[in-house]
């Protein structure tokens, strides 16, 4: 579900704040802080082992230029998340903004006669193999000194958000241009919110490009979203392809909205395949289909849980039948519809649907109970998940003693002999003759309600009948259910 124009505003504007308020807490004047780096918090959801954290850091921002780094930051963040199906999972999200000077701005432009080289921290450059606007830092073809470029982002991430799961180096430059791979790299040319969606569709989705147009020499390997298979049994999205669709599929608008198998993918116009006629994988400024969306999520899913927390933590634990186990999930929290909760005991539904669970000993009875707590997303983005990504569970082990709040009477003749055709008697007079009295003067006859129900019945009878002659249990027998 796609947020609103207001929506999208709304979020643009939360980012902005919080980077402006950041800035005026966090901003750092010396040189030497700038050699460090200086972090800004864009957005926090959560602790950042619980949370997919996007970082965005500046290249070709001198000094000066600081504040524009933070709001560019702030703004190409908002348009991501924005954007689905990141716009369904925000919650799942931290955004950071990390500033490092460059002594000039832009990035290089080796063709250029009159500015091909500038003074920027990560050495940025165009023309990356040869491809106009393929910008990248190094190592490449232009600089291979790893520690030019990838080195000092990584040093950065190391310093400031070691947890990081999205890289972004956005770069003070108004041409056109970017790249993909572990560190997605934009330029801030006016299509810079979909040239960094269509990037971090490769580094976090590990999505392939879709363009038929030919790129020699890269190599010939499949990603999620490119494919040579034509057997439509065997095609890796083809859960998502009605069976009236033709395979491969004809490049017409009467399919121009379902997913298929199109030719012309991964740099080649025919042989290869992708999933729908036109994608953000190939297109900027259109969706991600089906196929690209669920690969979206189903990475999110591989770096966090759908549960946030668990209290207690899953460990064993000892009540009575009159005591009782609160034990509580705490789900994630997606935009759409809310994570399916179920409980289990021993394997069997329990009824409980919510993440708090109040387990009484009555109601589970004596012994041990594997009390397991399932969390699953029923996105219907998703289709396709052999790894179960979007379910997580948690289970405690509770043992249960029985106890009664009420007497036991295994021996309701009270003659130090358990359960014995006195006891059989003594229950019968008092149930159908109302007798009451004693055997040896230890103790009266009274306690005969041996099932614990405030009155003396047939079914007391029944109890002490199974323990005296069928060898039934005496606690169970007598003790469950006992009301408390």
């Amino acid at each position: 579900m796609a947020v609103d124009s207001a929506g999208e505003e709304a979020v643009r504007t939360d980012l902005r704040l919080a980077a402006t308020l950041g800035m005026m807490v966090l901003c750092l004047s010396t040189q030497n802080a700038f050699a460090v780096g200086t972090l800004y918090t864009l957005q926090e959801n959560g602790p950042q082992d619980l949370r997919i954290n996007i970082v965005i850091l500046a290249e070709g921002y001198t000094a000066s230029q600081e504040a524009t780094f933070v709001m560019n930051a702030g703004d190409v963040l908002g348009d991501l998340l924005a954007t689905t199906p990141w716009s369904q999972y925000v919650s799942y999200t931290n955004g950071y903004a990390i500033f490092v000077a460059s002594n000039q701005s832009g990035a290089d432009h080796p063709s250029d006669p009159e500015t091909p080289f500038v003074d920027t921290y990560f050495n940025s450059t165009f023309e990356s193999f040869s491809i106009e606007r393929l910008l990248t830092i190094p190592p490449n073809d232009f600089d291979p000194d790893y520690s030019h470029g990838a080195g000092k982002v990584y040093s950065l991430l190391a310093t400031h958000v070691p947890s990081y799961d999205v890289v972004l180096v956005l770069v003070n430059d108004p041409e056109y241009g970017g790249s993909g791979g572990d560190i997605a790299v934009s330029s801030m040319h006016p299509a810079a919110p979909e040239i960094v969606i269509h990037e971090i569709g490769h580094s976090f989705a590990q999505l392939g490009d879709e363009y038929d147009s030919p790129y020699p020499g890269y190599p010939d390997i499949e990603e999620p979203n490119t494919t040579r298979q034509t057997i439509r049994e065997l095609i890796k999205w083809n859960a998502w392809i009605l069976p009236s669709t033709p395979i491969p599929t004809p490049e017409s608008g009467t399919y121009s909205s379902v997913v298929g198998l199109f030719e012309g993918a991964h740099y080649h116009a025919s042989g290869w395949y992708r999933p729908k006629l036109n994608c953000k994988m190939q297109s900027l400024g259109v969706p991600f289909c089906a196929v690209c969306s669920e690969l979206h999520v189903v990475s999110g899913y591989n770096l966090v849980s759908p549960i946030d927390s668990l209290i207690p933590l899953p460990g064993p634990s000892n009540i009575t039948t009159v005591e009782a186990e609160t034990l509580r999930v705490v789900p994630k929290m997606p935009a759409a519809l809310p994570l399916k909760i179920r409980w289990f005991d021993n394997g069997v539904p329990t009824g409980v649907i919510t993440g708090d669970g109040v387990f009484t000993g009555l109601d589970l009875g004596p012994g041990t109970h594997a009390l397991k707590c399932v969390v699953t997303d029923t996105t219907q983005l998703v289709r396709i998940d052999p790894g179960g990504l979007l379910k997580d569970s948690a289970t405690w082990s509770v043992t249960v003693t029985a106890i009664c709040s009420c007497p036991c009477h295994a021996d309701p003749a009270c003659d130090a002999v358990k359960s014995d055709i006195l006891d059989v008697v003594n229950t019968i007079n008092v149930a159908f003759r109302g007798t009451a009295g004693t055997v040896s003067g230890a103790c009266p006859y009274q306690d005969t309600d041996v099932d614990c129900t405030t009155a003396t019945d047939i079914l007391d009878v029944v109890k002490v009948v199974n323990v005296a002659f069928r060898g039934a249990n005496a606690n169970t027998e007598y003790c469950s259910p006992c009301a408390p």
